[in-house]
């Protein structure tokens, strides 16, 4: 005698019941794939990290300067061209009353004088600040956090030409 699990098999002796049941099979197989196909035609694309920047603001517009947080690090832009705080190891969450430093000491100088940053746009990667009238010469810098080094980088071009001058 069979038991009840041995005898809900499929009998591949009877050709109508096998060919019912594999047809079953593919349609369900079919469908699913089809719903599949629908959805991720309706999911957005994941959106590269160019296209998640913001736009070029005007630095009077601007609250706090832009920041970048990897949830390690963290490095903010000034308002002028070329000065940032960073902090190697800064936490937000975990170290509230930790200082933070200034960096760098140095300034951009053009024509005896410091030019502020006049407009900022934030990535997720880097933050770029410019001054298109500086004493008649364009100035965009690129502020950049070296990942896994401890470390940021600075440099600064002329929109135009982007020969770039950069600060380690």
């Amino acid at each position: 005698m069979l038991s009840n699990r041995t005898q809900s098999r499929i009998d591949m002796r009877d050709p109508k019941r096998w060919l019912k049941s594999l047809l079953a099979v593919v349609a369900l197989a079919v469908g699913i794939e089809t719903a599949l196909a629908k959805e991720a035609a309706l999911r957005p694309a994941i959106p590269s990290l160019d296209e998640m920047a913001g736009e070029w603001v005007p630095m009077k517009d601007v609250a706090s300067p832009p920041a970048i947080h990897n949830l390690h690090d963290i490095l903010l832009g000034r308002f002028d061209l070329v000065s940032f705080s960073y902090n190697p190891g800064y936490s937000i969450l975990l170290n509230l009353n930790q200082e933070r430093r200034m960096y760098p000491t140095v300034s951009l100088f053009i024509g005896d004088k410091e030019w502020p940053g006049a407009e900022c746009r934030w990535f997720p990667y880097k933050i770029l600040r410019r001054n298109l009238d500086c004493g008649g010469v364009a100035v965009e810098t690129d502020l950049r956090m070296i990942s896994e080094a401890g470390a940021a980088s600075v440099s600064a071009c002329r929109p135009s030409s982007r020969s770039a001058i950069v600060w380690p």
